[in-house]
């Protein structure tokens, strides 16, 4: 993974993070309508990302885009894997939704490595906030 790509990834953390806590209901009503990836998951995933740095409510992580892990070069398109996307944006959603950061940064943790790394998903590719 390049470093671009990577200091982007915990960006996207962060962000995650601090929509726990500051989030809108509008901002839940996008976040929700970027979890089924219909038939462009490569938008989808930019969308999301996009709206997550929103709900921060941070004028700088909403300044940083484009978010170079919107730019995935392919993402596995078999149904398992669009699946266990969808699931994980899912619980990143739930998570804000109830407020828990520490549940927000982990399901986007995880969801960042079946995207990046889905090969090695369940072995941590970001640093865990302590």
């Amino acid at each position: 993974m390049s470093d671009p790509a990577y200091a982007h990834g915990v960006i996207a953390l962060l962000a995650a993070r601090l929509a726990a806590s500051r989030r809108t209901d509008d901002d839940l009503a996008v976040l929700e309508g970027h979890i089924d990836a219909g038939a462009d998951e490569q938008r989808t995933w930019a969308d999301f990302l996009s709206a997550l740095r929103h709900a921060a409510r941070n004028p700088l992580l909403e300044r940083l885009g484009p978010e170079t892990l919107s730019h995935v070069a392919s993402l596995d398109r078999a149904p398992a894997a669009v699946a266990a996307r969808q699931a994980a944006r899912k619980t990143v959603v739930g998570a804000v939704r109830a407020g828990d950061s520490e549940a927000a940064e982990e399901a986007l943790r995880h969801l960042l490595d079946l995207v990046v790394r889905p090969d090695r998903a369940g072995s941590p590719t970001y640093p865990v906030a302590s």
